[in-house]
């Protein structure tokens, strides 16, 4: 009803031809108020979108972070089996492309998903596509980022390149580095997660003795 009289009353005081509408002050004695509707967002929704954009940009970086942590401590603990099943192979006999084969045809056989496995598989189809085997080891560290894997890596490079008779012994060093290395992360993690249980196991203790000393104190007040 009151749409229709506002209506009824801009048809009345209007020209069709006009660039402004009068609209009416009352109707019925009643005050009117208009307010233009805009369609763009108003500020504060913008400041909101803003907020949960950087909320979620910083909850992206983080999950990045966990990721690429997660990898690098999945790459130290697989490295030392890395070596010494290089060390092994090629002790018996096999070429170092074909000892790295060897290890990622027995990876697939378990089918446990572990970064270095993808790095080896990747390195090897490159090899088949005709890369130079000597380049392949060298990026084989690279693309690992850390500086077990860029060792072995360039270890692997100068003895396709200078033909050491030598890898053999250069092998069986890095592995005991390797386990050497290995043993003190562990004792490491170790001791870090210690640490971490140690404010718990305080909490608990405090729980404990406020368990023994209240009921304690309230015995001494009814005595």
């Amino acid at each position: 009803m009151l749409e229709k009289k506002i209506s009824d009353y801009i048809n009345k005081n209007n020209s069709p031809f006009a660039s402004d509408v009068s609209l009416p002050e009352t109707i019925n004695s009643r005050q009117l108020s208009f307010y233009e509707i805009s369609d763009k967002p108003t500020l504060l929704f913008l400041l909101i979108g803003i907020i949960i954009s950087i909320f979620i940009f910083l909850f992206a970086l983080t999950d990045i972070d966990k990721s690429l942590k997660k990898r690098s401590y999945q790459l130290e603990c697989d490295y030392p089996e890395i070596v010494s099943k290089l060390l092994l192979l090629h002790g018996a006999g096999l070429t170092i492309q074909n000892a790295f084969s060897t290890i990622l045809a027995d990876y697939k056989r378990k089918g446990d998903p572990h970064y270095i496995y993808q790095e080896i598989e990747f390195m090897l189809n490159k090899l088949k596509s005709g890369a130079s085997e000597s380049g392949a080891y060298a990026e084989l560290g690279t693309r690992c980022q850390l500086h077990a894997y860029i060792k072995l890596g360039t270890l692997l490079e100068q003895n396709i390149r200078k033909g050491s008779s030598d890898l053999q012994n250069a092998l069986n060093q890095e592995v005991y580095e390797a386990f050497s290395f290995h043993k003190s992360n562990v004792l490491s993690s170790g001791e870090k997660a210690g640490t971490k249980m140690l404010l718990p196991m305080i909490l608990i203790l405090i729980v404990v003795m406020m368990l023994i000393i209240i009921p304690a104190f309230l015995s001494i007040n009814i005595l």
